[in-house]
């Protein structure tokens, strides 16, 4: 089983990314400058930036490719939906049952190391 992570930042801030643009609102906003940063692959990405992240799903598998494919072709059987997320790309996380976080890279996923953090269940309900 692994936790999917998305840092939610597009979608939550799209009016003000289209109003100043990539670069202004990365300045402003740090859960954008965040995202701009890890979708150049995981030598941008910093652990500090993981408090943008939320966890979106839950996706019961053995393995991070395997969890990527599910994802990626909508496989529900294996897929607890728990927000609005996107397809897994580069910049996401996977967080496996032992805390092991998976950086979704340009070419396949890279460790960035344990997670400490509780996930709960966010606020909204489940989403069939």
């Amino acid at each position: 089983m692994y936790k999917l992570l998305q840092n939610q930042a597009v979608s939550n801030l799209h009016n003000e990314i289209n109003k100043l643009g990539w670069g202004a609102a990365a300045e402003q906003y740090p859960e954008v400058k965040a995202h701009f940063d890890a979708t150049m692959g995981a030598d941008k990405f910093s652990n500090t930036y993981i408090k943008f992240y939320t966890m979106v799903a839950e996706i019961d598998v053995s393995d991070v490719e395997e969890a990527f494919h599910v994802h990626n072709i909508q496989d529900e059987s294996k897929i607890t939906r728990y927000g609005t997320q996107h397809s897994m790309s580069v910049g996401d996380i996977l967080v496996a049952e032992d805390g092991g976080m998976y950086f979704c890279d340009r070419y396949g996923f890279s460790y960035i190391g344990q997670d400490t953090k509780e996930y709960t269940i966010p606020a909204r309900s489940v989403i069939a």
